[in-house]
């Protein structure tokens, strides 16, 4: 069965970059830039994992809130913050709203390709 996987992030080449990889990957996948969008596909499609980006510039919901959002509804959802810029109080809060991993977009695939082979083998 394939991973679902909900993509929310601000920058359209970084959707590209993770979304090409994740077609290679057979997994059932999902983007979007907008925060709100997201959560009414969250909602709709229950994804097992959530990649998102910490911080939306232009967006009415950052990304922290977004977490948040994503916990009240599935606690048990792998969620993974994208983050180049985090400071340490951002990486330490988002820890304890209970991201699961934090990934670097600017990294390589296998970096990806780790997350999503730690997370099938939680299921």
């Amino acid at each position: 069965m394939p991973k679902k996987i909900l993509l929310i992030h601000e920058e359209p080449e970084v959707i590209k970059y993770c979304m090409d990889f994740l077609k290679r990957k057979d997994c059932e996948a999902w983007a979007t830039i907008d925060p709100l969008r997201a959560l009414e596909i969250f909602k709709k499609e229950r994804p097992q994992i959530c990649l998102f980006d910490w911080c939306y510039h232009l967006s009415p919901m950052q990304g922290l809130e977004l977490l948040e959002n994503i916990r009240n509804i599935d606690k048990e959802a792998f969620c993974v913050m994208l983050t180049m810029y985090a400071d340490e109080e951002t990486l330490k809060k988002a820890r304890r709203l209970g991201v699961n991993e934090f990934l670097d977009p600017s990294d390589s695939h296998d970096k990806l390709d780790q997350v999503l082979a730690k997370i099938s083998s939680l299921s």
